[in-house]
């Protein structure tokens, strides 16, 4: 059996560090050989435009602890650079299997090696982060799994899939222009989400879990409104949340 390696990547790390356990919880469900690796995976490099600094930080970073494992992640940027953008802009032919932590829950759950005994109820609905819809086409499986839990009653946002608006918190958006970033994020709760009447907002990315919660704050709607994790979502129902 290959092992699992699970790659959280900065933003889970620095922002929302409680999501690094939650998916690794989850992996140590399916599996008893899951390490993690906590590192950045040279994007922010190729987002300033310096490829060569990429390669160089793939080659002495990751290249050999990465091959020949299952690399789990969570992030949906990390997920692109080391699915697209090695072989894309790097020229590299990785020796290693990537999966979102998206996929391998659908794929777990559909096997039974996830059963959903859920006595949770709630209204929910689910954002798109840009890099998992957009880029890399994933919009079905997390909508599939989510409606596989019994006790919830999903919604879904009139803009959705690959036509779902920003967070406010992609391609640097936070750091380079934290205010512009927020005002976007309430933006899209007070128009798209507040009218939904949801108890939670569901999501597949920790910059994304991260902004829409700032916002959240910021509107005052603590206790009204949460963000999940999708892995933090399959936790809860399961009864093991964490209480964040």
């Amino acid at each position: 059996m290959k092992e699992y390696l699970l790659f959280p990547g900065c933003a889970a790390t620095s922002l929302v560090p409680h999501l690094a356990d939650i998916w690794m919880r989850l992996l140590r469900r399916v599996s008893d050989k899951v390490d993690i690796y906590e590192i950045c995976c040279g994007l922010p490099l190729l987002l300033m435009g310096d490829i060569d600094g990429a390669a160089k930080w793939f080659d002495e970073n990751l290249r050999q602890t990465l091959e020949g494992k299952i690399v789990v992640t969570g992030c949906p940027s990390c997920y692109r650079m080391l699915k697209q953008h090695i072989m894309e802009k790097l020229g590299e032919n990785p020796k290693y299997e990537v999966k979102h932590i998206v996929e391998l829950l659908h794929e777990k759950i559909i096997s039974k090696n996830i059963e959903l005994h859920s006595r949770a109820k709630l209204k929910v609905t689910y954002h798109d982060p840009c890099e998992l819809s957009r880029h890399m086409g994933i919009t079905e499986l997390p909508r599939e799994t989510i409606r596989k839990i019994s006790g919830i009653s999903y919604v879904e946002m009139d803009q959705n899939r690959e036509r779902a608006t920003c967070c406010g918190g992609g391609g640097l958006m936070r750091l380079l222009y934290p205010r512009v970033s927020q005002e976007i994020a309430i933006t899209k709760i007070r128009r798209e989400i507040l009218p939904l009447n949801v108890d939670a907002i569901v999501t597949a990315c920790p910059f994304c879990e991260y902004t829409l919660t700032e916002a959240i704050k910021s509107l005052n709607l603590e206790g009204k409104l949460r963000v999940f994790d999708i892995a933090e979502l399959i936790l809860h129902v399961l009864g093991e949340d964490d209480g964040h």
